[in-house]
């Protein structure tokens, strides 16, 4: 096969398929704790140049059985159910309390799940939270910054 064959085969070929996106829905923590109703997560921020540190411990209820063992990574989607949603034009991305169950969210929409009224938000850990039945997702879009308080039950969902 010439040089020339070589170029002409390559140029022919199937481009190669592009990366599949990560499952915008799945976080990524650390198993502290578990029993059969609840789990104990730790998050870490994503700052880049500085030593990792856990930032949240954040205390979810869990609705099937967690099989990983405490002290390894888990992945999993947090599931709330917001309050109400209000768009916010300035603001960070953070989950109050740092400790406990989840009580207030700010963030990114990286995600409109509208068949399950349902914003997919980066508050420094993806967040799946329903809205309550007076909001509809229409009334948001990707790239909203909003602002939101959770209802007690939030939930834990380990990919499987």
């Amino acid at each position: 096969m010439t040089d020339s064959d070589a170029s002409t085969a390559a140029s022919s070929a199937a481009p190669a398929a592009a990366p599949t996106p990560a499952n915008k829905r799945i976080a990524r923590a650390k198993l502290l704790e578990k029993d059969a109703e609840k789990v104990v997560l730790t998050f870490t921020a994503h700052a880049t140049g500085q030593v990792q540190k856990p930032t949240h411990q954040m205390h979810l209820l869990v609705n099937t059985p967690v099989k990983t063992e405490p002290g390894k990574r888990i992945l999993g989607s947090i599931r709330v159910e917001a309050r109400r949603i209000d768009v916010c034009g300035t603001g960070g991305s953070y989950v109050e309390p740092v400790y406990g169950r989840p009580r207030r969210i700010q963030g990114t929409i990286i995600e409109i799940d509208s068949s399950n009224g349902c914003v997919i938000v980066d508050a420094g850990m993806p967040i799946v939270a329903k809205l309550d039945h007076l909001q509809r997702t229409s009334d948001f879009n990707v790239g909203d910054h909003v602002t939101f308080g959770v209802k007690a039950g939030a939930t834990f969902y380990p990919a499987s």
